[in-house]
């Protein structure tokens, strides 16, 4: 889908930044100083938003505020803008 090739790029370009993941507490398991995502990504195929699964219909326009909070956009081409840090 348009969303999903949107998303793609954006974690595409959070990757190559090195913006994937990020040291902190774990919302899952409340451990400090440990890896987490930066990001939020799907980790499975089903089980929705308990399970970090699909169906989730919020997910591409939450990952989409995650990267821009991140500095990362896309042009109205779908291209990484070059003007974010």
């Amino acid at each position: 889908t348009p969303d999903g090739l949107r998303t793609l790029r954006l974690l595409k370009q959070a990757f190559h930044r090195g913006l994937t993941f990020k040291i902190a507490t774990s919302i899952t398991t409340g451990r400090a100083n440990t890896v987490t995502w930066a990001i939020h990504h799907k980790t499975s195929r089903s089980g929705g938003t308990a399970r970090y699964g699909w169906p989730d219909a919020g997910y591409f326009e939450r990952c989409a505020a995650e990267c821009a909070a991140l500095g990362l956009m896309l042009d109205d081409e779908g291209h990484a803008r070059t003007d974010t840090p």
